[in-house]
């Protein structure tokens, strides 16, 4: 039942929030993708997921996972954050660094990490 699909998706998801405390991000990212298998719209398993990707260098499977978080839910301020990151490591993409770093303060603007935001926009 989609009750039952709930459930697992979520334990999964919870499993790999306490994998990634643990420093096992292979069992993490195993976990997260679970999750992801039985319910994909789990958006912060899905942004969890690009961050295992981002610890591991994984840019281009962290980009693609952050660029779908931000599609399906454009509100997801920590995503923006993420993809201004990636994208302000390139003066080649600096242009799509500079969108995600304005919509991040736009949906955060008072948000931990909205100065680093700030200054980079304020540089570029």
């Amino acid at each position: 039942s989609l009750e039952n699909d709930d459930m697992i998706a979520s334990t999964f998801y919870n499993l790999g929030i306490v994998y990634t405390a643990n420093s096992e991000r292979s069992l993490a990212r195993e976990a997260y993708l679970r999750a992801l298998t039985i319910q994909p719209d789990l958006v912060n398993a899905r942004y969890n997921l690009a961050l295992i990707y981002l610890e591991e260098k994984d840019l281009a499977s962290a980009v693609k996972v952050l660029e779908d978080v931000t599609k399906t839910n454009p509100s997801h301020a920590p995503a923006h954050f993420a993809l201004g990151l990636i994208y302000s490591s390139a003066p080649s993409s600096y242009g799509q660094a500079r969108d995600h770093y304005q919509q991040f303060l736009k949906l955060a603007p008072n948000d931990p990490s909205a100065g680093r935001a700030k200054r980079w926009l304020d540089a570029h």
